[in-house]
């Protein structure tokens, strides 16, 4: 039997853990605005209705060990862009 997930984290330990990430993501080259991102994760908290659900995606996607075999399955026209700056 599956045990039942532990209380939904606090808006500040939610936002101490999505914050890294965001910073992380955007790179150097430009300055990274911490309210900005701060505002956009408060909204998604106040309206998550299972944040453990929200969170496990972003567990899933780092813990995803490459994705290319299923990029040679893509067969519509695709343009990837890349940019110099990444994490």
């Amino acid at each position: 039997m599956a045990s039942s997930p532990g209380p939904a984290p606090s808006l500040e330990e939610y936002l101490a853990a999505r914050l890294p990430l965001w910073r992380a993501l955007h790179g150097r080259v430009l300055p990274f605005n911490e309210d900005e991102y701060r505002v956009m994760e408060q909204r998604a908290y106040e309206r998550a209705r299972d944040l453990q659900a929200a969170l496990n995606h972003t567990l899933a996607g780092a813990a995803e060990q490459g994705s290319a075999p299923d990029l040679t399955a893509i067969t519509a026209p695709t343009l990837v862009l890349h940019g110099t700056e990444s994490p």
